[in-house]
């Protein structure tokens, strides 16, 4: 009885240590069928988390420019220079601050500005009409800085003056658009020729324009 007793005890023990045994073998292939998912999430791209939908790359970094305002190709961009013109014709001018039209309407060549005779042989008043093709009002006297006089294309030359009477200052503002007449003196030396020229010593800032004209043409 006692020896049977002892055989049911021990057949109950190993029962149950099998039982443990079996539960330890399934969490454990539970555990390496876990890490097995885990790993081939990892390697097909990574967690749930991983996954989420990438970021949008800025256009500097994409270098995809569609959609996108571009500065225009031809901003900055100066006229192409306009040298040898005549009385009566029209150059556009402009430079980094403004955009103009100057046209040369006509040429007086005298020995006297009203009462003052000229210190270099004879003064040239050429009459000018400016026009501010810029969106934002402009003075004449800004326009004219860079615009000389001399005897050759490639001369000396020499700035415009005014005299009370003969060749007032530029004083009224110019809105866009609009125009505005008047003369530029210039005190000279005697020549058979002359040009009138803006921008010239400018390259870069402004393009240039000339005007030519002889003696015989002028009044």
């Amino acid at each position: 009885m006692e020896r049977i007793l002892k055989m049911t005890i021990s057949s109950f023990m190993l029962c149950l240590l099998l039982v443990a045994c079996n539960g330890e073998d399934n969490n454990h292939g539970e555990e390496e069928s876990q890490e097995s998912v885990e790993g081939s999430s990892t390697e097909n791209g990574g967690s749930d988390d991983d996954q989420a939908e990438p970021s949008e790359l800025s256009v500097e970094e994409s270098g995809d420019t569609s959609g996108t305002e571009q500065p225009s190709s031809n901003e900055g961009e100066l006229p192409e220079n306009q040298l040898g013109l005549s009385i009566g014709d029209t150059a556009h001018l402009k430079n980094d601050y403004r955009e103009y039209e100057i046209t040369l309407n006509s040429v007086e060549i005298t020995e006297k500005a009203g009462e003052e005779p000229s210190l270099e042989g004879n003064y040239v008043i050429v009459d000018v009409t400016l026009t501010n093709l810029s969106d934002e009002a402009a003075y004449a006297a800004d326009a004219f800085s860079t615009t000389f006089l001399s005897t050759e294309a490639e001369g000396y030359a020499v700035p415009w003056f005014y005299v009370d009477g003969v060749a007032e200052e530029w004083t009224e503002e110019i809105a866009p658009g609009g125009s505005q007449t008047g003369v530029l003196l210039y005190d000279m030396e005697v020549s058979d020729s002359y040009v009138l020229h803006a921008g010239r010593g400018y390259e870069g800032l402004s393009n240039q324009i000339s005007f030519e004209f002889s003696t015989n043409e002028v009044e």
